[in-house]
């Protein structure tokens, strides 16, 4: 397979390798054609191959070598091959033939990412075809009016010296071609997406010079390496007539034409070299020159994108930051790092501003981070960087001091060592860039050059580049496109499907998968896997365009007069939209120019959280003619707390998730949108309470919910459970609402992690009791958020002393906030007692009798499979594996040590004997599980649910367990985290059948899903149980699993008779 090309090629079959590369001739032609066991073909007799053509060459059954030409078969190149004989494939880089690159033939990441049947419809889709796509996103990026829009004018040559504003809303984005030349030329509203065609006889002149020209440097070339192999003679000044006897000896007329015979002659005698070797050296540094700008001539297809700076666009990052993407970090030079940044919210006072303005470019940077698939880059020099790469450019140079040089070296330095501690540090490309996009002068020319030569080479280095699509998929994609040059925001279904029809795609599934395709890499917002129509029958052909309706739905600064003109009635007009509540005809006025989309917008919004229904009524209204939505982006309102109640903390359970580094507005939003959402399914009668970065919701009767966001630097979130009650006998809330909250939280972050904020990283802590005195205010309990230091929480609950480096911790008080566990998982140690070692070994008599046995199997002498190759792969070294040798008994030793290293658990014995599978000592693994089996009685059952449904569940477990089976199920303080995810896998190992309570939150559940995959994967038996209506098969991942099985409804009439519940219970 060939991806750079560049004129005619010769490739063929050879039976036996060659040793070195001495023996190459210099052409393959006439030389190995009448040798015995060399098969040799021209492509050009063939078919007229072009650059970025892919060749495909496969070995048949009948020794045929067949090929193809962009995945499209064209035939058989050589037949009558010898059988029963190796062959190796060899390509004659001659003529014109500059470089040849194999690469692989594998589908898009994204489309792998879809599974199985999407890499099957891909594949399916390249037979009719396939072309080589260059294209990728230019996002400039940065703080509001820092110069992003003067700097992409600058960057296509227009606009330097005239007034402009930075846009808002993106609709000046543009797509531009890179063509051979370097020049960066925009598309129009009525160009093609592919480049501008030129005349073909022009174009035929052009291939045929270029065809001439590289025909000659590579005869000159292999001429002048013959000679210096021959020759070391330095002083020969008649090199340049014995390389001219050379060529005449070697090429015939017949080869090469007249014409080029003579202009060869000619370049010979005008070469100014005093020797051979120094013609080569010139020679292969213009080869080397000449690759790199083959691959830079390639046409490259920008879409340039200038991301609005002000604070509103955030919420948009799960649309927009994709890792196909090529970033221009922009900031502004006279900017003082460490002043407070302009968020772009005008109600929000200086008191409020949390970040300062290098808080800023760690903010941009780190969210490209997050919101990017972890793709590796190896480049040529054999350096490692991660993609999608961020060039920084600093703005408005000439507005600093008289000094300006050492100003700008100081901010790089500074920019550099704080990246260099973040994990986004192998993303940035070095070196920075200082440019003036006001009054430029020839410097900052140069320097915009230099920037577009990073920017292309960057371009090219990304994986994607050249990556071949089908055919009718670039071609369904230009359909697309034309509608989008119409002014069309949005298409249909029907439509999309009317032109995949016209482009031969004919199959729904292909049209899904390449709608999902061109969805992942961010060409249009698609979700076809919804179950909202209006959502699955419409694509948003231009993505960009939602920002601007994002931002007069969510940001709208304008609230006052629009709620003047729409809301006229008394009772509503009361409502302020400073609270977060959206009224809908206020929304229908918003939603224009894009009204007959309301549902669709409406629906992209939901799926974005960044809106929910409000479906309580309002206090003292019985009815509502209009809907209401509730809008977190809309709250104006700052808590006050020296005006408001205090929440007595004596009375609550505090913890905090700490987001290590990265807590953007939007993902708060989004939190306070899904726990909207869940309260309100609790069938709480009261409307949460939203202020700005704060939301209090009613869980039950007798608790709150509080959730703060601490200042975006600090990168936390507060959860405060809160017992409003006080005649109960204790003053804190329920354990089992404590853990029904953070359990709640935990499958959120997880769902998170898994669809949107990809590198999200979080941690439940909680506030350390140590009383340490702060370093900044000399007080014991500082409360100052930059004074806090916290506990893991999973550690507290699975520890009774925990260190904080100031002194041991007591972790009781954090665990009387869960309920005790009372699920039936031994917790026991795998060796019950240990004595101290005597002479360094332990006792053998004081081991379990199963440890014993299996030591005696692995004693067996062996130089693959015995106690020291167990040792090695445990990690052990060499003297301490003579040690345990030097005792009678060194397996029994060895296992010992291990077991007890490993902390004397499960998890450490579990290892052990995955790495025995390695070794292929299945005996001792069977001996060890008998052993163990005997020794502790491991529950057979193990219960699979949704923790909304848990009093239900408890009462089947105690039926089971009064029939005399006993039964797993995580009850109590295992909210997340490794203890929980442990204990789970060492249950569903050892049950003999697995119960899942089905429910329609069990079915999307991403931890319910992977309990259930995991014991399918085990073949382990599932016993489906209905506890609330479910379409059957349920929808997803886990129908594959559930569909073939017959479940127990327990929300129906019952399966026997009619006679209910009981009877399919007993």
């Amino acid at each position: 397979m060939i991806d750079i090309w560049k004129g005619s090629l010769r490739l063929g079959l050879i039976t036996s390798p060659l040793s070195t590369t001495d023996e190459l001739p210099l052409t393959s032609i006439p030389t190995w054609v009448k040798k015995e066991g060399f098969y040799i073909i021209s492509l050009n007799t063939f078919v007229n191959l072009k650059s970025g053509c892919r060749i495909s060459v496969w070995l048949t059954d009948s020794n045929q070598l067949h090929y193809a030409v962009n995945n499209v078969v064209r035939g058989t190149l050589l037949d009558s091959l010898p059988q029963n004989t190796p062959l190796w494939l060899f390509f004659d880089i001659y003529a014109n033939t500059t470089a040849v690159q194999l690469i692989n033939d594998d589908a898009p990441w994204e489309i792998k990412a879809r599974g199985t049947d999407a890499i099957k419809h891909y594949q399916s889709a390249c037979d009719n075809g396939t072309v080589p796509v260059y294209r990728t996103l230019l996002m400039i990026v940065g703080q509001k009016n820092c110069g992003k829009t003067r700097l992409k004018k600058m960057l296509l040559n227009e606009g330097r010296d005239k007034c402009l504003q930075e846009s808002i809303d993106l609709s000046s984005s543009c797509s531009i071609n890179i063509d051979e030349s370097r020049t960066w030329t925009i598309i129009g509203l009525n160009s093609e997406h592919e480049p501008n065609q030129t005349n073909p006889i022009v174009k035929d002149v052009d291939d045929i010079q270029e065809y001439d020209s590289s025909l000659i440097y590579n005869i000159v070339l292999n001429l002048v390496k013959c000679r210096c192999a021959h020759t070391t003679d330095k002083k020969d000044k008649s090199w340049k007539d014995g390389l001219i006897e050379d060529f005449k000896a070697t090429y015939s007329t017949f080869n090469v034409p007249d014409t080029i015979r003579t202009l060869i002659i000619q370049h010979i005698r005008q070469m100014k070299y005093s020797d051979a070797q120094s013609a080569l050296t010139f020679l292969m540094e213009s080869s080397k020159a000449k690759t790199i700008n083959s691959v830079v001539r390639r046409q490259l297809h920008i879409d340039m994108w200038d991301f609005p700076g002000a604070t509103f666009c955030y919420s948009t990052h799960q649309i927009f930051l994709s890792s196909r993407a090529v970033y221009l970090l922009v900031f502004d030079l006279t900017k003082d790092f460490d002043s407070l940044a302009d968020s772009g919210y005008e109600y929000q006072s200086q008191k409020n501003k949390d970040l300062t303005n290098l808080d800023y470019l760690n903010f941009w940077a780190h969210s490209i981070y997050c919101h990017s698939a972890n793709n590796s880059i190896t480049l040529k020099s054999g350096e490692q960087r991660l993609s999608p790469p961020i060039i920084i450019v600093g703005t408005h140079r000439n507005s600093l001091s008289e000094d300006k040089n050492r100003l700008i070296n100081e901010k790089f330095i500074k920019l550099q060592a704080m990246i260099s501690k973040k994990p986004y540090a192998a993303h940035v490309i070095e070196p920075y860039f200082a440019v003036e996009t006001v009054n430029t002068d020839l410097t900052d020319i140069e320097t915009i050059d230099k920037l577009k030569k990073v920017i292309e080479q960057v371009c090219f280095d990304e994986p994607y580049m050249g990556e071949q699509q089908p055919e009718n998929w670039v071609r369904f994609e230009t359909a697309l496109n034309n509608l989008k040059r119409q002014g069309n925001f949005y298409a249909s279904l029907d439509q999309v499907c009317e032109i995949a029809r016209e482009e031969n795609i004919c199959s729904s599934e292909e049209l899904k998968t390449l709608l999902d395709f061109y969805h992942d890499v961010g060409i249009i917002v698609y979700f076809g896997n919804t179950q909202d129509m209006f959502l699955k029958n419409t694509l948003i052909l231009r993505p960009q365009k939602l920002i601007e309706v994002i931002r007069r739905v969510i940001y709208d600064e304008s609230n006052s007069t629009m709620d003047a003109m729409v809301i006229t009635s008394a009772t509503t007009s009361k409502l302020s939209t400073e609270d977060g509540i959206l009224d809908e005809r206020l929304f229908d006025i918003l939603c224009q120019p894009y009204f007959n989309q309301k549902n669709c917008l409406l629906g992209l919004m939901k799926k974005f959280d960044l809106l929910c229904d409000r479906s309580l009524p309002i206090q003292g209204v019985t009815s509502r003619t209009f809907k209401e939505y509730i809008v977190p982006g809309r709250v104006r309102n700052i808590y006050n707390e020296q005006q408001q109640l205090t929440d007595k903390e004596e009375q609550s359970v505090i913890f905090y998730y700490d987001f290590h580094g990265f807590f953007p507005e939007s993902l708060f939003h989004r939190i306070l949108v899904r726990t909207i959402r869940w309260t309100q399914s609790q069938n709480t009668s009261q409307t949460p309470k939203l202020h700005y970065k704060r939301g209090r919701f009613f869980l039950d009767d007798d608790h709150d919910l509080i959730l703060t966001s601490a200042p975006i630097r600090y990168a936390r979130m507060k959860v405060q459970i809160i017992r409003i009650q006080t005649y109960h006998t204790s003053l804190y809330p329920e354990p089992t609402m404590v853990a029904k909250v953070r359990k709640f939280f935990e499958t959120l972050l997880i769902n998170f992690r898994d669809s949107w904020i990809k590198r999200l990283s979080s941690s439940c802590v909680v506030l350390c009791p140590c009383g340490k005195i702060c370093d900044f205010h000399k007080a014991p309990y500082c409360t100052n958020d930059f004074c806090l230091h916290f506990l893991n929480l999973d550690e507290c609950l699975s520890n009774s002393i925990v260190n904080c480096g100031f002194r041991r911790i007591s972790t009781a008080c954090f665990k009387q906030w869960f309920p005790n566990v009372t699920c039936t998982v031994s917790h026991s140690p795998v060796i019950e007692k240990l004595h101290e070692l005597r002479n360094s070994f332990y006792d053998e008599a004081t081991l379990p009798l199963w440890l014993r046995s299996a030591s005696k199997l692995l004693n067996v002498t062996s130089d693959e499979n015995d106690w020291s190759s167990l040792a090695k792969k445990l990690g052990y070294q060499k003297t301490i594996i003579d040690h345990f040798n030097s005792d009678g008994n060194p397996s029994l030793q060895l296992m010992t040590d291990w077991i007890v290293r490993s902390g004397n658990t499960t998890l450490g014995l579990d290892m052990l004997l995955a790495l025995l599978k390695q070794i292929k000592r299945d005996d001792v693994i069977e001996t060890i599980n008998e052993g163990r089996e005997s020794q502790h009685t491991l529950p057979p059952v193990f219960i699979s649910y949704n923790w909304d449904i848990q009093d239900e569940v408890k009462e089947l477990r105690n039926f089971l367990e009064k029939c005399g089976f006993s039964c797993w199920m995580d009850i109590g303080q295992m909210g997340g985290g490794e203890l929980l995810y442990e204990k789970i896998d060492h249950g569903i190992r050892n049950a003999k059948v697995i119960i899942c309570c089905v429910t329609p939150k069990y079915i999307v559940s991403t931890l319910c899903q992977r309990e259930l995959i995991l014991a399918d994967l085990l073949k382990t038996p599932i016993i489906p149980v209905m506890f609330e209506d479910t379409p059957w098969p349920p929808f997803g991942s886990l129908s594959i699993v559930l569909s073939q099985l017959v479940y127990v409804d327990l929300k129906g009439v019952g399966g026997h008779g009619g006679s209910g519940k009981k009877a399919d219970l007993q």
